[in-house]
């Protein structure tokens, strides 16, 4: 073995008490180093050289104490101070791995296989009574009765018993810096911000992100949409300023594989994605799905079980020329009403002549604004987001009472002004609470003193923007109903003449004359009456293709409600999926749809749900 006894040698460590060989320690640490003891107690006793100092600070855990390591602290050669978590399974057999990642840091080791071995010897048989709680994401955390607000670099917040919380995987994101101070960013960005309904709306979904802990709301986005150069990425730096510096706005192209840890790095806490644009299209829906759903993708361990699932809960806000639905259409995908309501998108046109501005607080035109806004968020950022962290920390037991019933005052009051009674789907529900956390968020900040707005500012802004989406969309109603109505039509004209066989209905008995053409792919049968027409069309390609990833029962119900799909009751229950002669002596299931699919009244209505007592009987529809 390579060893250094160090008796008589200049860096002899002080003497230590007379203990009982049998119970005393065989390490001892002095500020030259870890050393092994030949005869342990004996201040006397030979002592080999095992490392730098090193110590064991505390141990570690996730917060289902499971994950368990130990903190370890040393220097290196350049006299800097590094930190490292062990995890307790990586000490069991030689522990090689934990020496490698020690010494890349800077720890010097003593050469030979013994030298290693005591090292991990020493660190399994350590026993530090401090425990650090390791938060797998960002945010909100609650330990011993105490909430504390975690974020890559520091906890806010104090817990009950002196247990410490961190993040699991610091410095991670360095961009959440301070610059300047909150009266810095009053005076420079709030300030900018007056009576811009975008830019208040994207402060104030920032703020949003950490109340969103108090609400019973899920996470989602808003989108910004509009052409380039219209201030769309100034209201993302404008929000991405409340946290950080401009160097935290994610891009959409980056979210592809990494979507789920960057997510968990954001629980609690805005996340800004740039330029829609970039992403594939086809995954453009799924990752809307996913950040505003809160969960990742479930993946098996090595031994066959199941790895436990990233989980978050946030707000995002998203900016591109083109919105989700022209993207996803890109490569023939349609968007569903589900992601429509994850992400809502919103003209970033404020409609005023100056762009995403509503006013141009004395500047001259909305380029200058726009210069000064980014300029300002550059010099000054982060300090107002933590101050406001702190606000909501020491307010925690307010904040549980209180947000609740301001987003549904938010929401009677947008009824009222922007709809008639009984026409508020659940959808336009759903958007409207996001807009109202927003709301009730920048409230709270001017309430803190942190925006030097004046009250009611970010409320009348959000209850803007909710009109305006609003009016966009066309309804209260929910979209589902026109979704599938104009995916149905669509279909048709697209395959009318190319799919669909004609068979003359004229004739009462099968089988049908029929148009002496081939049809390849065939999608249906179509028969033509005096008074119209009707399309039968095959059962698979209904659910297939037509409405793949649907819920086919709910189409069924949706389309027999608008009378554009004919049903039947077969004793208790309704039958969708129909027997027809399809112009021969066999009869054929199929979904059987009249030509009402053709009119123009069919945009807006809502899914009527089956009788319980008659419930769908057609496994097909289902």
């Amino acid at each position: 073995m390579n060893s250094e006894d160090l008796h008589g040698a200049s860096d002899a460590a002080p003497s230590a008490p007379a203990e009982d060989s049998a119970t005393a320690s065989p390490y001892l640490i002095t500020d030259a180093g870890l050393y092994w003891l030949e005869r342990p107690g004996d201040p006397d006793s030979p002592r080999r050289r095992i490392s730098a100092p090193i110590k064991v600070v505390a141990y570690a855990r996730a917060p289902e104490s499971d994950g368990w390591g130990q903190v370890l602290t040393w220097h290196d050669p350049d006299g800097k101070e590094h930190e490292y978590i062990a995890p307790l399974s990586a000490l069991q057999g030689d522990g090689l791995e934990v020496c490698r990642v020690l010494a890349d840091r800077g720890l010097r080791i003593t050469s030979g296989f013994d030298a290693r071995q005591k090292l991990i010897e020493y660190l399994a048989s350590s026993l530090p009574a401090l425990r650090i709680t390791m938060a797998s994401t960002t945010g909100w955390h609650s330990l011993h009765g105490s909430q504390v607000f975690v974020l890559p670099d520091r906890t806010i917040g104090d817990i009950r018993g002196c247990e410490e919380v961190r993040f699991a995987t610091a410095g991670a994101l360095t961009v959440y810096a301070e610059s300047g101070t909150v009266g810095d960013w009053r005076t420079h960005v709030a300030a900018l911000c007056a009576g811009n309904s975008r830019l208040l709306l994207s402060v104030a979904t920032a703020f949003a992100a950490v109340l969103l802990h108090f609400s019973e709301l899920d996470g989602g986005g808003i989108h910004l949409l509009g052409a380039s150069s219209s201030g769309k990425t100034t209201a993302g730096l404008t929000s991405v300023s409340v946290f950080g510096s401009h160097r935290q706005m994610q891009r959409w192209r980056a979210t592809g594989n990494g979507i789920e840890a960057i997510a968990a790095m954001y629980n609690s806490l805005l996340l800004v994605l740039d330029e829609l644009g970039q992403v594939e299209p086809r995954e453009a829906g799924e990752i809307a799905y996913m950040l505003a759903n809160g969960q990742g993708k479930q993946r098996a361990i090595r031994t066959g079980g199941a790895a436990r699932r990233q989980n978050w809960r946030l707000l995002f806000l998203s900016t591109g020329e083109i919105g989700l639905s022209q993207h996803m259409a890109t490569v023939g995908k349609q968007v569903r009403a589900g992601q429509e309501v994850r992400l809502v998108e919103l003209q970033a046109d404020a409609g005023k002549g100056h762009g995403l501005f509503d006013q141009l607080n004395g500047y001259t035109d909305d380029a200058a604004l726009s210069e000064a806004l980014r300029a300002a968020t550059r010099k000054f950022h982060g300090a107002v987001g933590l101050e406001f962290i702190r606000r909501a920390v020491d307010s925690a037991e307010l904040l549980q009472l209180v947000v609740g019933d301001r987003i549904r005052k938010f929401v009677e009051e947008c009824k009222a002004e922007f709809t008639e009674a009984g026409e508020f789907g659940g959808q336009a529900h759903r958007v409207c609470e996001r807009f109202g956390l927003a709301a009730t968020a920048g409230e709270f900040a001017t309430e803190w003193d942190l925006t030097g707005l004046p009250p009611g500012e970010f409320q009348r802004a959000l209850k803007r923007c909710f009109g305006e989406w609003l009016t966009a969309r066309g309804t209260a109603g929910n979209a589902e109903p026109a979704a599938i109505v104009n995916t149905l039509r669509a279909f048709i004209s697209r395959h009318e003449e190319a799919r669909f066989t004609a068979v003359d209905a004229k004739s009462v008995a099968p089988p049908f004359p029929s148009h002496h053409r081939t049809v390849s792919n065939r999608a249906g049968w179509i028969k033509s009456f005096d008074k119209g027409r009707e399309y039968l069309i095959d059962v698979d390609v209904f659910k297939k293709e037509i409405f793949a990833g649907y819920d086919v029962g709910l189409v069924c119900r949706v389309l027999s409600a608008a009378g554009c799909l004919i049903s039947a009751v077969e004793g208790s229950q309704i039958r969708y999926a129909l027997q027809r002669h399809v112009g021969t002596e066999k009869r054929r299931r199929v979904y059987l749809v009249t030509d009402k699919i053709w009119d123009d009244d069919q945009q807006e209505f809502d899914a009527v749900d089956a009788d319980p007592a008659m419930p769908d009987a057609d496994d097909e529809a289902r």
